[in-house]
Order: C-alpha cells, then structure tokens, then sequence
C-alpha cells in the first residue's frame, strides 16, 4: 500500500493528475482506464536555459521601460531605430540640452577654428616680423660695412646711402668659412696668387680704384733726396723691396690689391731687377 505522504508529493508533482484515482487503478484486479494528462516535464540544463531566456528578456523589457519613463520625464518625442535604445536616448538628450542652451555645435566647432586659425596667423606675422627686423638689422651692419672702409673714397656729392647703394650694385658681402668675404658676378673676389679671399676692405678698395668711382688716391710724396717718381734711373720713390711698397700704400690709402698699387708696383719691379720681393 502506498504511504499517504507519498501519496500527497504525487499530488503536488503531478498537478492535473487524478493521484487517487490513479491509485485506484492500479488496485484494481481488473484493467482499468485512466486518462493522463499531457504533462511537461524538463531537465536541469533546459531549466537552466529557460530562467537564463526569461532573465534576458526581462532585463531588456526593464531597459526599454526605464528608457521609455526618462524620455517622458525629460520631453523627449522619437521613435525609429533605436528608440528604446539607452544609448540612443543620451545622443538625443545631449542634443537636447545644447539646443535649450541656445548653442549649435557647429557653431562651436567653427568658433574654435577661428581661434587656432587667428593664433597660427599672429604666430606668422610675428615670425615674419622677427625675420624681417634680423635682416635689416645685418643690412644696416653690412652697410656701415661698407662705408668705413670706402669713406675717404666717397665723392662729395653723394650722400653716404648714395655711396653705399653704388658700390653694392657690383659687390656682395657675405658669409664664407666663418668670415666675411666679398662676391662679385657670384664669385668670391679672390687673390690670384693663391686664390684666398681678398679682405673685405682691400675688395672694395680695389673696385672703387679700378672703376674710378670716387676720390683719387693721395698723390705720393716726393722720393728721399728730391728724385720724383720716375727719375733717371726709373726706380720711382726710391722703394727696393716689398715692405717699403706697403708701408708706402699703407701711408697713402692706397689698396694692396687696387689697379693703382698694382701698376705702380710693376713700374718698380720692372725698373729694378734686384727687388727684394721678401718682407
């Protein structure tokens, strides 16, 4: 005989089961029917997978609900793709919020080149500026440059920038190794015996002398003992040997490497063979 707690689980479990009439049945000497109802009955993983299936879709029918209240709570009408979407309702509440403050972000984003725009130009014109103030500042130098060593040669009726500008038509002062060097047809003004550059000031001496641009060299005093340059034994000034040439440019102003030193040295090597070309 089946015990009546066992009886009772039977009843509990098998709802829509008739448990006594069932167990009548089994009692029976004779065959007996009994009707039995469709249950369903799962196993532990596919209950598993069901709760998991209903969590899901709980979780999201909560998601859509909550977004639904928000959007009545803060005034938001839209619908489309996406509209019970979380993300989707802070996109159009972040556009909400700049449209009541009154500022479009294009105009944000235009308002923001503007400002880099400006500060890249400023930043030019300063960098211009900077380079155009260094530039004039080394013409203003290479200017005075120039004037100091050519003033004694500056005719009087030219202004000093007058002067100047003439000379600088032809000659080019720049940069080379470290040192100034002077530039005439592109080409390093240069000294023809071992072709180093020629001194700045000899370079421009020398020009203003072989163009016959400005004042004349002073006259040469007359030679030791009343002998003129070119006396009867055709050795002018008196000068045997190269460091009294020098010392006689060096007194008159006159350029080592000007046409009028040159031409008055060879007038004296050609008059004395014996000149002592050594200083």
């Amino acid at each position: 005989m089946l015990k009546q707690a066992t009886a009772d689980k039977l009843k509990a479990l098998l709802k829509g089961f008739d448990v006594d009439k069932l167990i009548a049945a089994i009692k029976d000497d004779k065959e007996a029917d009994f009707d039995v109802p469709e249950v369903k009955v799962f196993t532990d993983v596919e209950l598993t997978s069901r709760d998991e299936s209903m969590k899901t879709v709980g979780i999201k029918a909560g998601k859509e609900i909550a977004v639904k209240e928000l959007k009545e709570a803060v005034g938001l009408d839209y619908e489309g793709e996406g509209s019970k979407d979380g993300k989707k309702f802070i996109a159009e509440y972040q556009k909400k919020v700049i449209a009541d403050a009154g500022i479009k972000e294009s105009d944000k984003v235009r308002e923001k080149d503007s400002v880099i725009e400006q500060l890249r130009a400023n930043l030019t014109n300063l960098t211009a500026e900077k380079e155009a103030s260094i530039k004039a500042a080394k013409m203003a130098q290479l200017d005075t440059e120039i004037l100091s060593h050519t003033i004694d040669r500056k005719p009087d009726n030219l202004t000093n920038q007058e002067w100047v500008a003439i000379i600088k038509m032809n000659n080019e002062i720049t940069e080379q190794d470290g040192q100034l060097v002077v530039k005439r047809d592109g080409k390093v003004v240069a000294n023809q015996t071992d072709m180093k550059p020629i001194p700045v000031k000899d370079a421009l001496v020398g020009f203003v002398e072989e163009r016959k641009l400005g004042k004349a060299a002073t006259p040469a005093p007359p030679a030791p003992g009343g002998r003129a340059a070119g006396d009867s034994k055709g050795n002018p000034l008196g000068i045997s040997n190269m460091k009294q040439f020098k010392e006689h440019l060096a007194a008159n102003g006159m350029s080592e490497n000007g046409q009028q030193a040159q031409a008055l040295l060879k007038q004296i090597t050609d008059t004395n063979a014996n000149f002592d070309f050594k200083e």
